[in-house]
Order: C-alpha cells, then sequence, then structure tokens
C-alpha cells in the first residue's frame, strides 16, 4: 500500500512519514531536504499540482495548510488552501485513489469565527462530499518540540512572567503525536465517510497546561493574567513585518471561541486508547 502524505516535513506529516516507513509513505512537500524515509514527489498548495502526482498511490492523508496570509489578505490565504486542495483531490480523483483523510482541527466547526477554522471546516466538507474522513485533532503534544505546544513550550523556557489570556474557563483539548498517528492509520481501514475528533475529552486551561510545562522543567514560573486584546494586535502586526516564532493572532480567535458542543462519538467507536496530558 502507498500512502501519500502532504506537508511531510511538517510536525504531524514528518511523524507519519517515520511511521509509515520507506516502503509505504510517500512525501510530498515543497522540497525534499529535511525529510527523512520514503519517495518524494514535489507538491505546493500554491502551485498547479502535476498531473501525475498520485499516479500509483492508494492512501491520500493530506496535512498541509498554508500558513502565510502575510503575503497578502486573508482571502489569500483561502484562495492557497482551498483551491490547492480541490487541486489535490481532483489529482486523486483522476489516479483512483481509494481513500482520502483530511487533517483538520478542533478549531473547525460551523459557526467557528477564526479564520484559519473556516478554511478547515470548507475543506473538510470538500473531503467528505468525496467520501473521505476529517481528523479534528486537538492541540498535539509529544517528547519533541513542534507545533502549538513547541511555542508553549518555548514561552515557558524563555519568560520568568507568562502571560496567561483569556477567561479561566476556556479550556483546550489535548492528543499525544503518538496517539493521533495510531488514530489515522486505523482510519485506513475505516470505511465511514465522518468527522473524527482526535482528542483526549479533558480540556485544560491554558494556565493548567503552562504550569504543567514548568513542573516539567523543574522552572518556577510566575502566571500573569493578560487581556486577549492587548496581545491579539501586537501579534497582528508582527504578522504584518512577517516576524516569525510568535502565536498567530488568529489562534487567539480561535482559542477564545471553541466548539462549544464537540463530539467524541466517532472516536470512542474506534476504540483508540487516547493518554491524559498529566
Amino acid at each position: 500500500m502507498k500512502i501519500a502524505i502532504t506537508g511531510a516535513h511538517g510536525y504531524i506529516g514528518s511523524a507519519l512519514c517515520s511511521h509509515f516507513g520507506e516502503d509505504q509513505a510517500v512525501r510530498l512537500a515543497r522540497s525534499e531536504e529535511g525529510g527523512t524515509g520514503g519517495e518524494y514527489r514535489h507538491f505546493e498548495l500554491g502551485a498547479a499540482c502535476p498531473k501525475g502526482l498520485l499516479a500509483g498511490i492508494d492512501v491520500l492523508i493530506h496535512a498541509a495548510h498554508d500558513f502565510t496570509p502575510v503575503r497578502g489578505s486573508s482571502h489569500s490565504a483561502r484562495t492557497v488552501n482551498i483551491r490547492g486542495t480541490l487541486g489535490l483531490y481532483e489529482n486523486a480523483a483522476l489516479h483512483g485513489v481509494k481513500k482520502i483523510i483530511f487533517i483538520s482541527s478542533m478549531a473547525a466547526f460551523k459557526g467557528c469565527r477564526s479564520e484559519y477554522g473556516r478554511i478547515k471546516w470548507e475543506l473538510e466538507q470538500a473531503t467528505l462530499a468525496r467520501g473521505g474522513i476529517a481528523v479534528r485533532p486537538g492541540t498535539v503534544w509529544s517528547d519533541a518540540s513542534g507545533g502549538v505546544m513547541g511555542t508553549l513550550e518555548r514561552i515557558v523556557d524563555s519568560l520568568p512572567m507568562v502571560p496567561v489570556f483569556g477567561p479561566s474557563n476556556v479550556g483546550l483539548y489535548l492528543i499525544h503525536l503518538d496517539d493521533l498517528v495510531a488514530i489515522i492509520e486505523r482510519l485506513i481501514t475505516h470505511e465511514q465517510s465522518e468527522i473524527v475528533l482526535a482528542a483526549a475529552p479533558r480540556p485544560y486551561t491554558l494556565r493548567q497546561i503552562l504550569a504543567e510545562l514548568a513542573k516539567r522543567r523543574s522552572l518556577h514560573r510566575c502566571f500573569i493574567p493578560f487581556p486577549p486584546s492587548l496581545l491579539y494586535w501586537p501579534l497582528r502586526l508582527a504578522e504584518l513585518m512577517r516576524v516569525r516564532g510568535l502565536p498567530r493572532s488568529d489562534s487567539i480567535r480561535s482559542f477564545l471561541n471553541p466548539n462549544p458542543l464537540p463530539d467524541w462519538s466517532a472516536l470512542h467507536r474506534l476504540g483508540v486508547a487516547v493518554r491524559s496530558f498529566t
């Protein structure tokens, strides 16, 4: 079985490539550099999809997302991700790909406020319309830093006084990277086209997560409540100035407006054990 993985050099994509190994994984990425294991084929969301990109592929796992709307407006981010994904799906249909698994986000749901969530939700609908499966991972954590959790780790490491924004009753759902990979592997043979939430069902407040990260590092940190508005606009300005390594302003909007009714039924049916953050 050949499994094509977009975003193959990203946090989730690279873990999937390592898991499936050289015999199965086909890395779809902008560059061959930085990837390990598996055949490489050039793919970029913002460019035309090569005609034979998915030739010989049985399963497509679409984990790529363009996080660079600072090149233009939010419209350009929508164009790159939606048109790029639809072109990818057309290529999958052309070559008879049997299964599509789209890596979405728990930020995606009908009525979500963030631009990222709205793009992901629209692509979920396109995936389901083609008989595929949409996976909504929570905030991913592991022993190797990466993603949102990697950003929080850097904040804890560098600041003795850590800002904590948002109300205390808003929490994040977390998923260990290995558990997410196990869920995705199980979905390869899953016949039903549906949305699957991939996270432990207990939410953690931002302060709880930051405190746990500090504890694991044996660091004493002081946590300071911080109004979200005072964080959002400086982050937005930093994005326009193309400053890297900071949380995205859209992530603040997503965090403050979570899905009020997460549905865990599909995850329960899969029967994959998901470990707790603590």
